[in-house]
């Protein structure tokens, strides 16, 4: 998956992890109330434009289990890991080979 195929709730996402932010502060910082933003984050409007430079392969399979609609715990119980190795894997910390067979990609 390449930058330009993400939907924008999934854009948002990535950005927040990646600035470890929670959705009201990314709000704040660009300027918008929350309830558009939730807007935005639910996948209902598309917002302004904004670059992610690049995707790490530990973002593509974030954006995986986004577009999947899986949650963390979701997808914790069939990889059988727990929240918090996942969420290392999603950011890059931990290796990812997990990630690949799950997803087969």
């Amino acid at each position: 998956m390449l930058e330009e195929d993400l939907k924008y709730r999934e854009r948002l996402y990535i950005y927040r992890q990646r600035r470890r932010i929670i959705p009201w502060q990314h709000a704040a910082e660009m300027g918008v109330s929350r309830q558009q933003y939730r807007l935005w984050d639910k996948g209902i409007e598309e917002g302004p434009p904004f670059p992610l430079q690049g995707l790490d392969p530990c973002e593509h399979y974030m954006a995986l289990r986004l577009r999947a609609g899986m949650t963390r715990r979701q997808l914790c119980a069939r990889l059988g890991v727990s929240y918090w190795h996942l969420t290392e894997m999603e950011r890059g910390n931990r290796p990812i080979r997990r990630l690949i067979e799950f997803w087969g990609c």
